[in-house]
Parts: structure tokens; sequence; C-alpha cells
């Protein structure tokens, strides 16, 4: 602006810098939801605990979360497949349960890790969700993707019992390129 500037100017020269930081907003709270930087910076654990706390924490529905496990950090693309199962569960549970309860365990057997996600809502038929649902066949295609699977339990008025088993994968550290000869 050069001096000759009306008020109708700077009302749209401050819209405009509004739209942007709306903008820059909105985007980093997208990139946050692909992947949460608590995941990247503390764990699965820490990143399931603040995504009921968060997310889940300011509704009428009640979600525990309880977990037995030794590892403190497992490969990012099994904590992301963790995390993701768990959000798509809970959103699940909150959108067609009606259930005052969500009980999400995570337990480490072995070299197992179990996810097991609990309603005592309405559940439904599992026989007659439509192709065209992502959410459940999300779940278990990103189960199969690592190598694990996921049963999805549910009985009409009974509510939903989702449980994932996967491979326990730790984080390398430090990892050596192959080609590289030592």
């Amino acid at each position: 602006m050069h001096g000759k500037e009306t008020e109708g100017d700077w009302a749209t020269f401050e819209a405009g810098i509004k739209l942007v930081r709306d903008g820059l907003d909105e985007t980093r709270r997208l990139i946050s939801g692909l992947r949460p930087p608590i995941l990247d910076e503390f764990g699965i654990v820490a990143a399931l605990d603040y995504l009921v706390c968060d997310k889940y924490g300011r509704d009428e529905t009640e979600v525990r979360f309880t977990h037995d496990v030794q590892f403190e950090r497992l490969a990012p693309p099994l904590e992301s497949a963790v995390f993701r199962i768990v959000q798509e569960s809970l959103t699940n549970a909150r959108r067609h349960s009606n259930s005052e309860l969500v009980h999400i365990q995570l337990e480490q057997r072995d070299k197992r890790l179990i996810v097991g996600i609990r309603d005592w809502g309405r559940g439904f038929d599992p026989e007659e969700i439509e192709d065209s649902r992502f959410g459940l066949r999300g779940i278990r295609e990103r189960a199969r993707l690592l190598g694990g699977q996921a049963t999805i339990e549910s009985t009409p008025g009974r509510g939903t019992h989702v449980v994932v088993d996967l491979p326990l994968v730790a984080p390398t550290a430090g990892r050596v390129d192959d080609t590289q000869s030592t």
C-alpha cells in the first residue's frame, strides 16, 4: 500500500490476512490429524491417552483406556496403524452405538500386540454392513497389511467388540542401508 489506501482497502487486506491465518491453522490441524505430533514424540500409549482425553473427554460417552505393555516405542507404521484403528473404532462407537462406555485396551502378549475396543451399545449385524462403508473395512485392511488380523464381533442390542492382533515390531535404530558394505 502506498499512501492512498482507504478504509475499504485495509479491511480487504485484513480479511485476506485472516483467511491466510485460518488456512494455516486448518493445514496444521489436518497434518496433525494424519500423524499426530504426540505419536512421534511419545509413542502410541501417550497418543491414545491424548486421543481419549482430547477428542472424547468432552463427550457424553465415557472412554476408558488401559494398557499392559513392556515396550516404549513401536515402529512408526505400526504406531500409526494402531492409532488409526482406535480412532476409527471410537468414532464408530460414538456415532452409532449410543453406548455410555467404550473401553480401549492395549496389551502386549509375547511378540504380539492386541488392541481391543469394546462398547456396550446398540450393536449391529456385521453381515448387513454395506460395502460402501469404509470404517470396518479400513480396520481389517490396516491389520492385514501389517501381518495381523482384525475380528469384529457385534450383535444387535449387545454392543461391539473390535479385536486387532498384530505382530509386535520395534523401531529400528540407525537403519543400515543393505547396499553398503561393512
